[in-house]
């Protein structure tokens, strides 16, 4: 199934899910998006690149999950950015990327 809603910011942020995984797209940045994966049965969450840590992590709180993994796709700051923000709020968290 797929919903979509209107963020504070008027931007449209989208849900889609299957019997398996609930990816949740939304506005980060002013020329981004942010991409967050969601196991319901294992609880995991992972983050695909994290330009803004603070935007990630109000996404986060309001869907009740916790951030388990990040992937970052390259080493540029709109990737990688918010990596240090979201460590402190989950020092659990498992960051995967290239060398």
């Amino acid at each position: 199934s797929r919903t979509t809603r209107q963020s504070r910011n008027m931007a449209t942020t989208t849900s889609t899910s299957s019997t398996d995984l609930v990816v949740e797209q939304f506005p980060c940045l002013s020329d981004n998006y942010g991409f967050l994966l969601h196991d319901p049965v294992s609880g995991d969450t992972a983050a695909i690149d994290t330009p803004d840590g603070q935007v990630y992590h109000q996404v986060l709180q309001d869907k009740g999950w916790t951030l388990t993994h990040i992937f970052n796709t390259h080493h540029h700051q709109d990737h990688v950015g918010g990596n240090q923000v979201l460590l402190e709020q989950y020092p659990k968290v498992q960051i995967y990327g290239p060398a």
